[in-house]
Protein backbone atom coordinates (compact mmCIF):
# COMPACT_ATOMS: atom_id res chain seq x y z
CA UNK A 1 0.00 0.00 0.00
CA UNK A 2 2.89 2.45 1.26
CA UNK A 3 4.76 1.51 -2.05
CA UNK A 4 1.21 2.31 -3.93
CA UNK A 5 0.67 5.10 -2.27
CA UNK A 6 4.27 6.34 -3.00
CA UNK A 7 4.11 5.56 -6.91
CA UNK A 8 0.84 6.98 -7.42
CA UNK A 9 0.89 10.24 -5.64
CA UNK A 10 0.95 12.38 -8.21
CA UNK A 11 -2.39 10.77 -9.95
CA UNK A 12 -3.74 11.29 -6.27
CA UNK A 13 -3.20 14.40 -5.88
CA UNK A 14 -4.16 14.35 -9.88
CA UNK A 15 -7.83 13.02 -8.61
CA UNK A 16 -8.63 15.25 -5.99
CA UNK A 17 -7.94 18.48 -7.56
CA UNK A 18 -10.30 17.16 -10.57
CA UNK A 19 -12.68 16.80 -7.79
CA UNK A 20 -12.77 19.98 -6.11
CA UNK A 21 -12.36 21.54 -9.77
CA UNK A 22 -15.59 19.57 -11.17
CA UNK A 23 -17.78 20.12 -7.66
CA UNK A 24 -17.31 24.22 -8.81
CA UNK A 25 -17.92 23.48 -12.25
CA UNK A 26 -21.54 21.30 -11.17
CA UNK A 27 -22.30 24.14 -8.90
CA UNK A 28 -21.84 26.59 -12.18
CA UNK A 29 -23.93 24.20 -14.01
CA UNK A 30 -26.50 23.62 -12.20
CA UNK A 31 -26.89 27.19 -10.00
CA UNK A 32 -29.13 28.57 -13.35
CA UNK A 33 -31.82 26.18 -13.37
CA UNK A 34 -34.58 24.71 -11.04
CA UNK A 35 -36.68 21.79 -10.09
CA UNK A 36 -36.15 18.86 -12.45
CA UNK A 37 -33.34 20.31 -14.47
CA UNK A 38 -31.46 20.61 -11.95
CA UNK A 39 -31.28 16.60 -12.24
CA UNK A 40 -30.55 17.48 -15.98
CA UNK A 41 -27.53 19.74 -15.51
CA UNK A 42 -26.32 17.43 -12.80
CA UNK A 43 -26.27 13.90 -14.93
CA UNK A 44 -24.48 16.30 -17.37
CA UNK A 45 -21.61 18.23 -14.91
CA UNK A 46 -21.28 14.11 -13.36
CA UNK A 47 -20.49 12.70 -17.01
CA UNK A 48 -18.53 15.69 -17.64
CA UNK A 49 -16.41 14.80 -14.54
CA UNK A 50 -16.09 11.10 -15.04
CA UNK A 51 -15.18 11.97 -18.52
CA UNK A 52 -12.11 13.93 -17.30
CA UNK A 53 -11.20 11.47 -15.03
CA UNK A 54 -11.72 8.13 -16.74
CA UNK A 55 -8.83 10.12 -19.65
CA UNK A 56 -6.49 10.04 -17.02
CA UNK A 57 -7.03 6.38 -15.73
CA UNK A 58 -6.95 5.09 -19.23
CA UNK A 59 -3.70 6.76 -20.11
CA UNK A 60 -2.24 5.69 -16.69
CA UNK A 61 -3.28 2.12 -17.08
CA UNK A 62 -2.05 2.37 -20.28
CA UNK A 63 1.43 3.47 -19.47
CA UNK A 64 1.72 0.81 -16.76
CA UNK A 65 0.50 -1.39 -18.76
CA UNK A 66 3.84 -1.20 -21.36
CA UNK A 67 6.11 -0.77 -18.40
CA UNK A 68 4.33 -3.89 -16.90
CA UNK A 69 5.24 -5.64 -20.44
CA UNK A 70 8.73 -4.75 -20.47
CA UNK A 71 9.20 -5.51 -16.74
CA UNK A 72 10.10 -2.09 -15.47
CA UNK A 73 7.17 -2.54 -13.04
CA UNK A 74 6.92 -5.36 -10.73
CA UNK A 75 4.26 -4.66 -8.15
CA UNK A 76 1.47 -3.24 -10.52
CA UNK A 77 -1.90 -4.87 -10.41
CA UNK A 78 -5.08 -4.38 -12.64
CA UNK A 79 -6.98 -3.39 -9.09
CA UNK A 80 -4.43 -0.22 -8.47
CA UNK A 81 -6.55 1.99 -10.09
CA UNK A 82 -9.39 1.35 -7.72
CA UNK A 83 -7.28 1.75 -4.76
CA UNK A 84 -5.56 4.91 -5.48
CA UNK A 85 -9.17 6.22 -6.98
CA UNK A 86 -10.20 5.02 -3.06
CA UNK A 87 -7.36 7.09 -1.30
CA UNK A 88 -7.88 9.95 -3.46
CA UNK A 89 -11.43 10.28 -2.48
CA UNK A 90 -10.80 8.96 1.45
CA UNK A 91 -11.34 12.80 3.16
CA UNK A 92 -14.61 13.00 0.63
CA UNK A 93 -15.93 9.33 2.10
CA UNK A 94 -14.90 10.36 5.90
CA UNK A 95 -16.35 13.67 5.88
CA UNK A 96 -20.02 12.13 3.96
CA UNK A 97 -20.11 9.51 6.52
CA UNK A 98 -19.71 11.46 9.40
CA UNK A 99 -21.90 13.86 8.55
CA UNK A 100 -24.51 11.44 7.84
CA UNK A 101 -24.13 9.49 10.86
CA UNK A 102 -24.73 12.88 12.60
CA UNK A 103 -27.88 13.28 10.87
CA UNK A 104 -29.35 10.17 11.32
CA UNK A 105 -28.04 9.48 15.09
CA UNK A 106 -28.07 12.88 17.01
CA UNK A 107 -29.67 15.95 17.27
CA UNK A 108 -26.68 18.00 18.41
CA UNK A 109 -23.43 19.11 16.31
CA UNK A 110 -26.25 21.83 14.31
CA UNK A 111 -22.94 23.91 13.67
CA UNK A 112 -20.79 20.82 12.53
CA UNK A 113 -23.53 19.49 10.36
CA UNK A 114 -23.82 22.72 8.58
CA UNK A 115 -19.98 23.17 8.20
CA UNK A 116 -20.21 19.53 6.79
CA UNK A 117 -22.82 20.05 4.73
CA UNK A 118 -21.55 23.32 3.14
CA UNK A 119 -18.50 21.61 2.46
CA UNK A 120 -19.90 18.51 0.92
CA UNK A 121 -22.28 20.32 -1.37
CA UNK A 122 -19.86 23.32 -2.51
CA UNK A 123 -16.76 22.24 -2.21
CA UNK A 124 -16.48 18.32 -2.71
CA UNK A 125 -19.42 17.06 -4.45
CA UNK A 126 -21.33 20.43 -6.15
CA UNK A 127 -21.43 17.99 -9.18
CA UNK A 128 -23.95 15.60 -7.43
CA UNK A 129 -26.25 18.90 -5.80
CA UNK A 130 -29.02 19.27 -8.68
CA UNK A 131 -29.67 15.24 -7.93
CA UNK A 132 -30.51 16.46 -4.28
CA UNK A 133 -32.23 19.77 -5.31
CA UNK A 134 -34.05 18.60 -8.10
CA UNK A 135 -35.79 15.33 -6.48
CA UNK A 136 -36.70 16.77 -3.17
CA UNK A 137 -39.21 19.88 -3.85
CA UNK A 138 -38.67 22.45 -1.51
CA UNK A 139 -40.73 25.21 -1.01
CA UNK A 140 -41.19 28.37 1.37
CA UNK A 141 -42.46 27.61 4.66
CA UNK A 142 -45.54 30.50 5.15
CA UNK A 143 -45.62 30.33 8.39
CA UNK A 144 -42.03 30.98 8.43
CA UNK A 145 -40.20 33.19 6.11
CA UNK A 146 -36.50 31.84 6.92
CA UNK A 147 -37.95 27.96 6.60
CA UNK A 148 -38.09 26.15 3.96
CA UNK A 149 -40.95 22.86 3.10
CA UNK A 150 -40.14 19.87 1.78
CA UNK A 151 -42.95 18.72 -0.77
CA UNK A 152 -41.57 15.76 -1.89
CA UNK A 153 -42.41 12.02 -0.38
CA UNK A 154 -41.04 11.11 2.57
CA UNK A 155 -38.14 8.95 1.31
CA UNK A 156 -36.86 11.68 -0.77
CA UNK A 157 -37.26 13.71 2.29
CA UNK A 158 -35.27 11.33 4.24
CA UNK A 159 -32.68 11.36 2.19
CA UNK A 160 -31.85 14.59 1.48
CA UNK A 161 -31.82 15.42 5.25
CA UNK A 162 -29.02 12.72 6.02
CA UNK A 163 -27.27 13.29 2.95
CA UNK A 164 -27.76 9.95 1.86
CA UNK A 165 -28.30 11.12 -1.40
CA UNK A 166 -24.13 12.10 -1.73
CA UNK A 167 -23.45 8.83 0.05
CA UNK A 168 -25.13 6.79 -3.00
CA UNK A 169 -23.19 9.03 -5.30
CA UNK A 170 -19.75 8.05 -3.20
CA UNK A 171 -19.74 4.77 -4.83
CA UNK A 172 -19.75 5.80 -8.54
CA UNK A 173 -15.96 7.34 -8.89
CA UNK A 174 -13.94 4.52 -7.52
CA UNK A 175 -16.01 1.80 -9.21
CA UNK A 176 -15.61 4.02 -12.90
CA UNK A 177 -11.70 4.34 -11.89
CA UNK A 178 -11.61 0.77 -11.11
CA UNK A 179 -13.08 -0.46 -14.15
CA UNK A 180 -10.94 1.99 -16.52
CA UNK A 181 -7.89 1.33 -15.23
CA UNK A 182 -8.12 -2.31 -15.18
CA UNK A 183 -9.49 -2.36 -18.60
CA UNK A 184 -6.51 0.09 -20.08
CA UNK A 185 -3.92 -2.45 -17.71
CA UNK A 186 -4.81 -5.63 -19.49
CA UNK A 187 -5.07 -3.65 -23.10
CA UNK A 188 -8.12 -3.59 -23.75
CA UNK A 189 -9.17 0.20 -23.58
CA UNK A 190 -6.45 2.81 -24.61
CA UNK A 191 -6.92 6.33 -25.54
CA UNK A 192 -4.51 8.36 -28.32
CA UNK A 193 -2.22 10.72 -26.37
CA UNK A 194 -0.04 11.54 -29.21
CA UNK A 195 0.86 15.41 -29.34
CA UNK A 196 -1.14 17.10 -32.17
CA UNK A 197 2.08 18.34 -33.84
CA UNK A 198 3.12 14.62 -33.95
CA UNK A 199 0.16 13.43 -35.54
CA UNK A 200 0.24 16.45 -38.32
CA UNK A 201 3.85 14.93 -39.12
CA UNK A 202 2.37 11.00 -39.53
Amino acid sequence: MKELINRKSSMIGKLFVYQIAMSLFGLFVISPFSGRMQIAASLFASLFYFSLVCYAIIDDGQKDCVSYSAGRLDNAKATDGFVYALISYLPTIVIVVINVLLNLFTLSFESLKGILGIVIRFFLMGMYLGFDTGLVVRQANPNNNFQMEITSGESFKFLSDNYLIFAICLVFLPVVCGICYNLAFRGKLHVDTTPKEKKKKK
